[in-house]
């Protein structure tokens, strides 16, 4: 996107990502780094089989951006940005 047109709001480019997550399960006779055993989870009838645990995180990476001379004076300038994006989830298997 050139100088003149470059709106701040709009990504010009798909930037590079990186990515990384981890995943743990838990079955019955198994136990959570050797504190807490799956199968004495829960109550009654409501005990699960497996216990799961999610994690992820994604980065976008722009190269910075210098713009000069933009139809609107108040855009000119350095732009330095860097997107991040987690997540976590449990699952329980009956």
């Amino acid at each position: 996107m050139p100088d003149l047109t470059y709106d701040p709001g709009i990504p010009s480019f798909g930037p590079p990502r990186r990515r990384g997550g981890l995943g743990l399960l838990c079955k019955e006779q198994g136990s959570f780094s050797g504190l807490v055993r799956c199968g004495d989870l829960g109550v009654g009838s409501l005990k699960p089989k497996a216990i799961g645990v999610d994690l992820s995180l994604q980065a976008g990476l722009y190269e910075d951006r210098t713009v000069l001379d933009n139809r609107n004076p108040t855009v000119d300038g350095t732009y330095r940005t860097t997107l991040y994006n987690g997540s976590a989830s449990i699952r329980v298997i009956y």
